[in-house]
């Protein structure tokens, strides 16, 4: 039996983010998967991340091993090699690739999920310690030359890899990330209702889920929403569904007061875990505008909760979206634009975006990922 460490540290609050959901879902695929062929352990910085993620797994084994520092700290190219000695691990698996690369016997497996900090740099977070790393790309090349195999969610992700870094496209595996079984399961009345009232949705809306930084185009969807004609905006109110950064939500809320939309735009702040299949349900229209993206999860979430969705052609999303999506522009807000009208306004239109969406995102699951984590586990660990 093999010994896996997987790096849960990314899970670094209770509040969940992408990566953080993307970690879980993985672990939980992973622990289903086996066979009696890994012994799993998790590593943990946090006592109640700690909790909180295992009260989400499966009743499988797996071993947890606690550390005394997060991710991207300056103990870790010292502590980290010393720790997998000292649980012998075979394999170290990261869901996220900013790591110190490290000698020794263990094997690596990183995952990019995207190139964000490099397409989109205005948006790495103030830390300077991030900013430092980012600043020379040197450094990430270096990770990936000493990684055993990158994982990807997506073939524009590889090629952006392959383009920045010349990685070797052997190294490489794109394994799609899953949507998640709750949100193909309808939403009860009371759910609907509790949903409803906790955030204080409208009755009609436009909702786009994401995080407030530049890339996501907030700016530009709330321009293309105040240029819709009046008898909409005055039908669909917009809500923007997400946590509200310190640096960016200012600027969104002094747009929102410009155009005088105090009384159509609606911020929500962090939407909790299992209320999020219940605010997609709720909404008429999920708009989906980003600059960049290595996946696009809300463009398929959308899908899954039986909305229609509007996506920008840039990117991965194209490749996610398939032909079950209306694709815009992000740069141009008039397509924007007249795609909200568009939708809202044919309703044969959007029952066949509906009917596509749907079957669109039911080829994307975490059963299939997790299955085919376990296989390139198994094919690096035999070489």
């Amino acid at each position: 039996m093999k010994n896996v460490v997987i790096d849960l540290r990314w899970v670094r609050d209770t509040n969940l983010d992408g990566i953080s959901r993307y970690a879980i879902e993985v672990v939980e695929g992973l622990l289903k998967e086996n066979q009696g062929n890994f012994d799993y352990m998790l590593l943990f910085d946090k006592e109640d991340v700690c909790k909180m993620v295992c009260s989400l797994l499966p009743k499988k084994p797996y071993r947890i091993y606690k550390v005394g520092f997060p991710v991207f700290s300056y103990k870790e190219p010292f502590l980290l090699p010393r720790i997998l000695k000292s649980l012998d691990a075979d394999l170290f698996f990261a869901p996220n690739y900013i790591t110190y690369p490290f000698n020794g016997r263990t094997k690596i497996i990183l995952v990019i999920h995207d190139l964000t900090q490099y397409v989109s740099p205005e948006t790495l977070e103030a830390n300077i310690r991030w900013k430092i790393f980012f600043k020379f790309k040197f450094q990430t090349k270096h990770i990936l030359d000493r990684t055993n195999l990158i994982v990807t969610d997506s073939e524009q992700s590889k090629l952006d890899i392959i383009n920045l870094f010349k990685t070797k496209e052997e190294k490489i595996a794109i394994i799609y990330p899953g949507v998640d079984g709750q949100f193909f399961v309808r939403s009860s009345i009371e759910k609907k209702a509790e949903v409803r009232k906790r955030y204080r949705l409208p009755e009609r809306f436009i909702v786009s889920v994401s995080r407030q930084d530049p890339r996501k185009n907030l700016p530009n969807l709330i321009k293309s929403y105040n240029n819709l004609p009046e008898g909409i905006k005055s039908g669909y109110k917009l809500v923007i569904a997400g946590s509200k950064h310190p640096r960016f939500y200012p600027k969104l809320e002094f747009l929102v007061r410009k155009f005088k939309l105090q009384k159509n735009v609606l911020f929500t702040g962090y939407i909790k875990e299992e209320d999020l299949p219940t605010l997609y349900e709720l909404s008429d229209l999920v708009v989906y505008p980003s600059f960049y993206e290595g996946f696009g999860l809300p463009v398929l979430e959308g899908m899954a909760c039986g909305v229609p969705v509007i996506s920008s052609n840039t990117s991965s999303l194209p490749e996610v979206a398939g032909d079950a999506a209306l694709m815009v522009d992000p740069h141009r807000n008039s397509e924007i634009t007249n795609a909200m009208a568009k939708v809202l306004t044919d309703k044969s239109l959007a029952k066949k975006m509906v009917e596509k969406g749907f079957s669109q995102a039911k080829k994307f699951t975490w059963e299939s990922t997790g299955k085919r984590l376990h296989e390139v586990f198994i094919k690096l660990l035999e070489d």
